[in-house]
């Protein structure tokens, strides 16, 4: 909840009419704005403190409520999806951050920093990440279990009053799995891969053009959104680069004990 306050003052700061003009500010608010969706759907999805249904004698099982495999199956879906938008909509700031330095006077920079572009943008890459995560969901099943571990790591049978789940991938969909699961990886790793190749374009880019405005004896000015481009691309790159390789290492595991 700490991460989700801070994101709402950073919200505030970045809807002022003042900064809301840039382009660069408004995707700012659209990543903000997917963080913040994706704070509270991961407190929901993994918060040991509520929702989650554990009885005692239960703390070492590996199944679970219905409700509870219903958020493992929607909500950590839905949940990658705000993740992974927000990684890419991060990639595309920098590439147009890069683009408006090269080209400033380009009519398509001027095109590209209407208002109503940042949301068709956001809209778009939530659909084409949304699909991804559909792909992913359907090839999972929700499935009554019969039996569970206890703590001592002996099986039991469970007692027919007790439904207790699991999500899991049908064994004969197991090629499918992995191949999907390969492509979810390079899909989350892609943009922060690319993003650290951008920011040393902008860096050599802004370099050329101080250069520039020192022969034409202008003045320095602060560039902040380059100072933020830069911090998104450090903090994703650490966060969903090892993300998207443990996905893409994964789907070399045959033997998953989801595969059933």
């Amino acid at each position: 909840m700490i991460a989700f306050s801070i994101s709402i003052a950073h919200m505030t700061v970045l809807t002022r009419k003042e900064l809301r003009s840039n382009a660069i500010y408004r995707l700012m608010i659209g990543i903000c704005a997917l963080d913040m969706v994706s704070q509270l759907l991961g407190f929901i999805a993994f918060s040991p403190f509520w929702i989650r249904e554990v009885k005692p004698g239960e703390e070492c099982y590996v199944t679970t409520t219905y409700q509870d495999a219903m958020i493992n199956k929607y909500g950590v879906g839905l949940l990658d999806d705000t993740q992974r938008s927000s990684t890419w909509l991060g990639m595309l700031m920098a590439f147009y951050r890069v683009l408006a330095v090269m080209f400033p006077l380009s009519p398509v920079i001027g095109k590209l920093s209407r208002p109503i572009v940042v949301p068709i943008v956001v809209l778009m890459v939530l659909v084409i990440n949304g699909l991804v995560s559909m792909a992913a969901m359907w090839n999972h099943e929700i499935k009554r279990q019969g039996k569970d571990y206890s703590c001592d790591g002996t099986q039991h049978i469970l007692p027919e009053s007790e439904e207790r789940y699991l999500t899991t991938v049908p064994s004969d969909r197991k090629d499918l799995h992995n191949k999907i699961t390969l492509v979810y990886g390079i899909i989350k790793a892609l943009p922060s891969l690319i993003e650290p190749i951008l920011a040393v374009m902008l860096i050599y880019q802004l370099h050329k053009a101080s250069k520039r405005r020192k022969l034409l004896s202008k003045s320095e000015k602060s560039d902040h959104t380059t100072k933020l481009i830069l911090f998104v691309t450090v903090s994703s790159f650490l966060l969903e680069v090892p993300n998207g390789f443990s996905h893409f290492s994964y789907s070399y595991f045959q033997n998953s004990a989801l595969i059933r």
